[in-house]
């Protein structure tokens, strides 16, 4: 998606009931999926900020059960006294607003004294951030799974990832196949993985999670550098600890990001790996079954493959899902994630 017109932003945010009038609107992150803004408004001598976010309807194409479990998991949070983004409504009491063009939009207040990070740069940032989406997850096992909806089915469905990986091959430009040819390689050599997944999962309880466990889905207060609470609430849904905890390692562990063409830079930090992992089951505590706690080194593996395995199919459909930036954009991303998960392999000394 294109970044909507600043006039198109203003227009939209008059929708919606914002204490005050509307001073200022930028551009706001670098997300893959929705565009984002900061809102500033103002009512006398009190400022009030907010982020404004266009969907990606490609993405999140029910987006009313997105809005729904946004609904429903932060009042749950809130009323256990957790911080959380609130939803602001519409001026008509809706939790969004579809535009002419068909596009929707939402508002989160905009929680102060807090900043994220793109990448992790010590423990204490790795511990903190593994913390508070642990904590976020045991405050929602008290929140019935049913009342959560499936807002993108078999996300992390590794079979059927597999199943969309394998169909993309035929159907892909000769050139892109040439170019993947390795990526692909490290993709099928790995049906011990595959095996091991399909093997661990009927065993473990279906939760209700993040789902989506970058580092930069932690705010992180200015002043303590504590977690403070996870936003990006569009994943949340029923899955399995091995996921979010995968895909922490596949976030934190390396010192650069998950699209560096250097791939020498890819490489697993001990001590960020020991951190996010104490941060992880301390805030769980005895909550976390034994045979989830024994999942986690197979999510570890797992997660790095299955989104390597997302990027390449991504590339080799044409660029299709995640914004891109220049071309190969997507198969640098693949790289990147399978030779991490070399790596974790030989780290974990499997």
């Amino acid at each position: 998606m294109e970044l909507a017109s600043t006039p198109l932003v203003r227009k939209v945010a008059k929708v919606f009931a914002l204490s005050g009038k509307l001073i200022d609107a930028q551009p706001f992150g670098n997300g893959h999926i929705h565009d984002t803004y900061r809102l500033e408004t103002a009512k006398g001598p009190s400022k009030h900020t907010y982020i404004l976010q266009r969907f990606n309807h490609q993405v999140f194409n029910r987006p009313a059960l997105v809005m729904q479990n946004i609904l429903r998991v932060t009042t749950h949070l809130q009323q256990q006294g957790c911080t959380t983004p609130t939803l602001v409504l519409t001026r008509q009491g809706e939790p969004y607003y579809t535009a002419s063009d068909g596009f929707c939009w939402r508002v989160l207040t905009f929680i102060a004294d807090t900043y994220t990070i793109e990448e992790v740069q010590n423990e204490n940032q790795a511990y903190e951030a593994a913390r508070c989406f642990g904590s976020f997850a045991r405050q929602l096992s008290t929140l019935p799974l049913h009342q959560v909806h499936e807002t993108i089915p078999r996300f992390h469905d590794l079979s059927h990832r597999y199943t969309q990986f394998t169909q993309a091959l035929p159907q892909a430009f000769p050139e892109r196949v040439e170019k993947a040819a390795e990526a692909i390689r490290l993709i099928e050599q790995r049906v011990t993985l595959r095996n091991q997944v399909a093997e661990v999962l009927p065993m473990l309880p279906l939760r209700v999670l993040h789902n989506d466990t970058k580092v930069n889905n932690v705010l992180l207060h200015n002043d303590t550098h504590q977690g403070v609470c996870a936003i990006d609430l569009d994943t949340v849904m029923p899955g399995y600890v091995l996921y979010d905890f995968g895909d922490m390692v596949r976030t934190f562990v390396s010192p650069v990001p998950e699209d560096a063409r250097q791939l020498d830079g890819v490489i697993v930090r001990k001590h960020i790996f020991e951190a996010l992992t104490k941060g992880y089951l301390q805030a769980w505590g005895a909550e976390l079954q034994e045979v989830e706690k024994q999942s986690l080194w197979l999510g570890a593996r797992l997660m790095p493959y299955m989104i390597g395995m997302r990027f390449l199919t991504d590339y080799l459909q044409g660029d299709v899902y995640y914004k891109t930036t220049y071309a190969g954009h997507n198969l640098d991303r693949a790289m990147n994630q399978l030779t991490l998960l070399t790596k974790l392999e030989v780290f974990l000394e499997l």
